[in-house]
């Protein structure tokens, strides 16, 4: 537990003491206070951006994207479409124009709050608005994060 705890330490450590450099290059004081303050609100927008990230970057909107819209690209050539009401799967290659009001996506693995929060964003903008249902075989809660990072450092 402590390798992981250090390893959090470490690098926001790191991160704090190349913005405390930064600072200390300039000698004006109203121009360092300028700069603490911007640079706590970059932080804090970083760090919330680290944990949400762009909508943009989330590969699971990406795929979602292209699989609603009927594109195919390397992210999605192996995905298939299954249609509840012929009871058979469509693969992309197929080339059948598919539409879509409602989406399951399921993660086999780890799921996490942040794919949740990206595809209900991208589901609020779409025109019409989409139903994007999230769900994943395992969803760690806050008590269990430290056990498993634990596990990724264990010897």
């Amino acid at each position: 537990m402590l390798k992981a705890y250090r390893y959090i330490l470490s690098s926001k450590m790191t991160k704090s003491m190349s913005e405390r450099n930064l600072l200390s290059n300039d000698n004006s004081i109203r121009s360092s206070i300028f700069k603490a303050t911007s640079g706590f609100l970059n932080f804090a927008k970083a760090g919330v951006k680290g944990i949400l990230g762009d909508e943009d970057r989330s590969v699971v909107v990406q795929i979602v994207d292209e699989l609603v819209n009927g594109r195919s690209s390397s992210l999605t050539e192996s995905f298939g479409y299954y249609d509840p009401a012929t009871g058979r799967t469509i693969m992309p290659s197929d080339g059948g124009k598919m539409s879509f009001e409602d989406v399951i996506v399921f993660m086999v693995g780890g799921g996490n709050y942040s794919e949740y929060q990206h595809l209900q964003m991208y589901a609020k903008s779409q025109n019409p608005a989409r139903v994007i249902l999230y769900g994943s075989t395992d969803i760690c809660p806050a008590n269990q994060f430290i056990p498993e990072l634990q596990m990724c450092f264990k010897e």
